[in-house]
């Protein structure tokens, strides 16, 4: 089975999600070194993704998915 990299599966400023939540995140950085991702938290507001300003938040590219739907 091949192991994808964070930057094989995802790019910058593209929208994930939390497994188990329906949270927004755009990812901010990607850390090519060991796949970890910096996460600019989100939600939607008229239809349009706002973010919230809050500190950037640190997960591993395994802890993340693309959103099912917006």
């Amino acid at each position: 089975m091949e192991i994808k990299t964070a930057e094989q599966m995802f790019h910058d400023d593209e929208l994930v999600t939390i497994p188990g939540t329906h949270q927004l995140y755009k990812i901010a950085e990607i850390n090519l070194n060991n796949g970890d991702v910096m996460l600019e938290r989100y939600y939607l507001e008229n239809g349009k993704t706002v973010s919230t300003k809050l500190p950037l938040e640190l997960y591993s590219a395994n802890q993340i998915e693309k959103p099912v739907s917006l």
